[in-house]
Protein backbone atom coordinates (compact mmCIF):
# COMPACT_ATOMS: atom_id res chain seq x y z
CA UNK A 1 0.00 0.00 0.00
CA UNK A 2 1.14 3.53 -0.52
CA UNK A 3 1.72 6.04 1.83
CA UNK A 4 0.10 9.51 2.13
CA UNK A 5 1.16 12.07 4.06
CA UNK A 6 -1.37 13.18 6.31
CA UNK A 7 -2.42 16.78 6.42
CA UNK A 8 -1.90 18.32 9.97
CA UNK A 9 -3.48 20.66 12.60
CA UNK A 10 -1.68 21.04 15.98
CA UNK A 11 -4.34 23.22 18.45
CA UNK A 12 -2.95 24.42 21.78
CA UNK A 13 -4.70 24.35 24.49
CA UNK A 14 -4.35 24.33 28.62
CA UNK A 15 -6.78 23.14 31.10
CA UNK A 16 -6.18 24.16 34.95
CA UNK A 17 -8.07 21.05 36.98
CA UNK A 18 -8.51 20.55 40.57
CA UNK A 19 -5.97 18.20 42.25
CA UNK A 20 -6.04 17.87 46.42
CA UNK A 21 -7.92 20.98 46.74
CA UNK A 22 -5.63 23.36 44.56
CA UNK A 23 -5.85 24.46 40.75
CA UNK A 24 -2.96 22.35 38.56
CA UNK A 25 -1.84 24.21 34.95
CA UNK A 26 -2.45 21.09 32.06
CA UNK A 27 -0.50 22.13 28.66
CA UNK A 28 -1.91 20.30 25.78
CA UNK A 29 -1.09 20.39 21.83
CA UNK A 30 -3.79 17.67 19.90
CA UNK A 31 -2.12 17.00 16.34
CA UNK A 32 -5.10 16.77 14.11
CA UNK A 33 -5.38 15.16 10.22
CA UNK A 34 -6.82 17.71 8.45
CA UNK A 35 -9.08 15.86 6.58
CA UNK A 36 -10.22 13.88 8.82
CA UNK A 37 -10.95 16.28 11.64
CA UNK A 38 -13.97 14.24 13.39
CA UNK A 39 -12.19 11.27 13.94
CA UNK A 40 -10.46 12.94 17.32
CA UNK A 41 -6.82 13.80 17.77
CA UNK A 42 -4.09 11.34 16.07
CA UNK A 43 -1.30 12.14 18.78
CA UNK A 44 -1.82 14.22 22.17
CA UNK A 45 1.06 15.77 24.16
CA UNK A 46 0.36 16.96 27.38
CA UNK A 47 2.92 18.87 30.20
CA UNK A 48 2.21 19.01 33.21
CA UNK A 49 3.98 20.48 37.08
CA UNK A 50 7.24 18.99 37.61
CA UNK A 51 8.19 18.07 33.88
CA UNK A 52 5.24 15.42 34.75
CA UNK A 53 4.23 14.21 30.46
CA UNK A 54 1.40 12.36 28.95
CA UNK A 55 0.16 11.51 25.95
CA UNK A 56 -3.45 11.58 26.64
CA UNK A 57 -5.17 13.96 28.86
CA UNK A 58 -6.55 11.00 30.90
CA UNK A 59 -3.28 9.90 31.80
CA UNK A 60 -2.14 13.22 32.49
CA UNK A 61 -4.59 13.42 35.57
CA UNK A 62 -3.67 10.02 36.27
CA UNK A 63 -0.22 10.61 37.34
CA UNK A 64 -1.43 13.50 38.99
CA UNK A 65 -3.12 10.94 41.23
CA UNK A 66 -6.95 11.37 40.22
CA UNK A 67 -9.26 8.48 40.23
CA UNK A 68 -11.57 7.56 37.60
CA UNK A 69 -14.22 8.29 39.41
CA UNK A 70 -12.39 11.95 39.55
CA UNK A 71 -12.22 12.17 36.34
CA UNK A 72 -15.36 11.30 35.48
CA UNK A 73 -16.76 13.96 37.42
CA UNK A 74 -14.93 16.58 35.75
CA UNK A 75 -16.34 15.60 32.63
CA UNK A 76 -19.75 15.80 34.03
CA UNK A 77 -18.67 19.11 35.14
CA UNK A 78 -17.91 20.19 31.92
CA UNK A 79 -13.96 20.65 32.58
CA UNK A 80 -12.91 17.42 30.13
CA UNK A 81 -14.65 16.52 26.73
CA UNK A 82 -15.01 13.99 24.51
CA UNK A 83 -11.38 14.67 23.06
CA UNK A 84 -9.61 14.30 26.33
CA UNK A 85 -10.60 10.48 26.58
CA UNK A 86 -8.43 9.50 22.84
CA UNK A 87 -5.50 8.16 23.24
CA UNK A 88 -5.85 6.63 26.63
CA UNK A 89 -2.80 4.71 27.64
CA UNK A 90 -0.24 6.85 24.88
CA UNK A 91 3.40 7.60 25.64
CA UNK A 92 4.28 10.88 25.48
CA UNK A 93 5.98 11.91 21.84
CA UNK A 94 7.97 14.99 20.52
CA UNK A 95 6.07 16.66 17.67
CA UNK A 96 8.04 14.76 14.05
CA UNK A 97 5.69 15.34 11.06
CA UNK A 98 7.19 12.95 9.24
CA UNK A 99 5.57 10.18 11.38
CA UNK A 100 2.15 11.19 10.55
CA UNK A 101 1.57 8.78 7.42
CA UNK A 102 -1.78 6.94 7.08
CA UNK A 103 -1.70 3.34 5.02
CA UNK A 104 -4.93 3.60 3.83
CA UNK A 105 -5.47 3.83 0.81
CA UNK A 106 -8.36 5.12 -1.36
CA UNK A 107 -11.11 2.94 -2.32
CA UNK A 108 -11.14 1.88 -5.88
CA UNK A 109 -13.94 3.07 -7.77
CA UNK A 110 -16.24 0.98 -8.40
CA UNK A 111 -16.19 -0.42 -11.98
CA UNK A 112 -19.38 -0.64 -14.05
CA UNK A 113 -20.40 -3.83 -13.33
CA UNK A 114 -20.11 -3.63 -9.97
CA UNK A 115 -23.07 -3.03 -8.20
CA UNK A 116 -22.70 0.19 -5.97
CA UNK A 117 -24.97 0.72 -2.99
CA UNK A 118 -27.15 3.87 -2.81
CA UNK A 119 -25.85 6.88 -0.78
CA UNK A 120 -28.80 7.31 1.19
CA UNK A 121 -31.46 5.53 2.65
CA UNK A 122 -35.22 5.21 1.30
CA UNK A 123 -37.96 6.09 2.85
CA UNK A 124 -39.43 2.66 2.17
CA UNK A 125 -36.06 1.00 3.92
CA UNK A 126 -36.59 3.61 6.84
CA UNK A 127 -40.64 2.26 7.34
CA UNK A 128 -39.48 -1.41 7.24
CA UNK A 129 -35.96 -1.31 8.83
CA UNK A 130 -37.66 -3.84 11.64
CA UNK A 131 -38.76 -6.58 9.18
CA UNK A 132 -35.07 -6.29 7.82
CA UNK A 133 -32.14 -8.81 8.26
CA UNK A 134 -29.12 -7.88 10.84
CA UNK A 135 -26.75 -7.27 7.67
CA UNK A 136 -29.75 -5.54 5.99
CA UNK A 137 -29.72 -2.98 9.08
CA UNK A 138 -26.36 -2.63 9.46
CA UNK A 139 -25.89 -1.81 5.88
CA UNK A 140 -28.78 0.93 6.21
CA UNK A 141 -27.24 2.22 9.37
CA UNK A 142 -23.93 2.66 7.35
CA UNK A 143 -25.19 4.40 4.38
CA UNK A 144 -26.81 6.81 6.94
CA UNK A 145 -23.59 7.39 8.75
CA UNK A 146 -22.20 8.24 5.68
CA UNK A 147 -24.76 10.36 4.33
CA UNK A 148 -24.77 12.64 7.14
CA UNK A 149 -21.28 12.58 8.01
CA UNK A 150 -20.69 13.76 4.24
CA UNK A 151 -18.76 10.71 3.20
CA UNK A 152 -21.28 9.48 0.62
Amino acid sequence: MEKRKIKWNTIGRSLNVPVNGELVYIDIDEDFDADDFDDGPVRVRCEGPNGLKAGSVVGMLQQLGLSAEQILDLRAEGVLDGDDFYNIGATWEPFEPEVYYDTTKPPAKPSIAEPTVPPEVTPEELANFDQLGPEEVLNMLERARRRFSGRC
